[in-house]
Parts: structure tokens; sequence; C-alpha cells
């Protein structure tokens, strides 16, 4: 619908172009069509605190974002929770600045394509849940999956790092996964972590001490390595 928009404003503008024959009225109207269909710093709000930038919100329409790695020449360091919250995004690219996001700061959008840098190193309960990701892979700069980190997606491929070392309840629940691997580092793997995936066997460490009862769905089969 918005690009039908921008082709719509586009032949309006040449209209006018053809019909006043004003240069300048055309590049001032082709500037204003691409100001409403580009992303703008002011699309996202934020707060300034020790020389960082904290996003708290956006009231863009762009729904394919790049989060911006520096407000007013300042490092974008936290994505605070609810920031992206039932925005309809499809695309999100964060920067390499961002260390911190908090609880469902992404939660209930489409995004099928994310990218997360290697310098997070926390992620809040549900921050991505209820979305369309059909891919991951997290950064080996995380050390916990929070409780629904990742539930509600449709997820068939997800890389899971050597950095990890607990698996939290619900974290990758009601997707689709068919293999997922549990690398050495994990040690607990929490309570309907796996739960309603397509799932059939799974290997698991000796490293791994505390698997709940219900993980992984009933019909899975543990194999311990």
């Amino acid at each position: 619908m918005m690009y039908f928009c921008f082709i719509c404003a586009i032949f309006i503008v040449g209209e006018c172009f053809v019909m006043k024959k004003n240069v300048l009225v055309f590049v001032l109207l082709i500037g204003l069509v691409f100001s409403i269909f580009t992303q703008n710093v002011s699309d996202f709000e934020y707060t300034e605190s020790n020389g960082q930038i904290t996003i708290i919100g956006y009231k863009g329409i762009i729904k394919d974002i790049v989060i911006p790695d520096r407000i007013n020449d300042l490092p974008v360091t936290t994505i605070e929770k609810n920031a992206f919250l039932d925005k309809q995004l499809i695309g999100v690219v964060i920067p390499n600045f961002v260390k911190s996001i908090g609880s469902s700061a992404f939660y209930n959008n489409q995004i099928t394509s994310l990218v997360i840098p290697n310098s997070i190193i926390s992620i809040g309960g549900f921050a991505f849940g209820y979305n369309r990701l059909i891919n991951l892979v997290i950064p080996n700069s995380i050390t916990t999956i929070e409780t629904g980190t990742f539930d509600l997606n449709q997820l068939v491929n997800v890389v899971i790092p050597n950095s990890v070392v607990k698996i939290g309840w619900n974290a990758f629940a009601n997707n689709k996964l068919i293999d997922v691997i549990i690398p050495d580092s994990v040690v607990e793997i929490g309570y309907l972590a796996f739960i309603n995936n397509q799932l059939v066997n799974v290997n698991i460490s000796n490293s791994v001490k505390l698997v709940f009862n219900k993980s992984f769905d009933d019909n899975v089969v543990i194999n311990r390595r």
C-alpha cells in the first residue's frame, strides 16, 4: 500500500511538472515525497543519559527499519522494553553499538528478517516473540536466552552459539523447528523451551544438568552425548 501511494505521488508530481513547467516546484515536491517515504532519525523516540542513547519508541511509517547507530553523535546502546511493540515491522537491523534489548521490545510484529550484532549482551523476555522469523543466528555474545524470547515465530533454522548457558522457559516454543543443535555450553533447558515444534530427535550434551519434563514435546527422543 505504501509503495502504491508512492507511485501515485510521483505521478501527481509529474503532472504538476508538465502543467506548470516549474522546475523548482517539481524539485520541492520530489523532496517532499522522498521525505515521507524515507526513514529519518526523527522517527525514533529516545532518551539521552551519560553520553548514550536509549531508544524508547518508534513513530515512523517505514516497516523495514535500520536503527541508527548514533543520534546527536552519541552511540545508541539500549533498546528499551516495548519500544517497537506492535508496530507492524517486517524487518529490523540493529546497529553494532547496541548492548541491551528490553523485554517485549519487538513483540507482536511481522518481522521476517532480523540482524542481531555481536555487541548484544542481553535480550529480554519475549523481545522477539509473536513475529514471523524463519531463520535465526544468535550472536556469540549471548549467554542466556530468556523466557519466550523467540516464542510464536515460524523458525525452521536456529543457530545457538557456544556462549549460551541457559535456555529459558518457552524460549523457542511454537515454531517449526525440525532440527536443533544444543551446544555443549548449555547447562539448563527451561520448561516448554521447545514445545510445539516439529522436532523428532534431539541430541544434548551430558553437560546439561537440568532439562524439564516438558522442555520438548512428549514424542521427542532425547539422546545424550
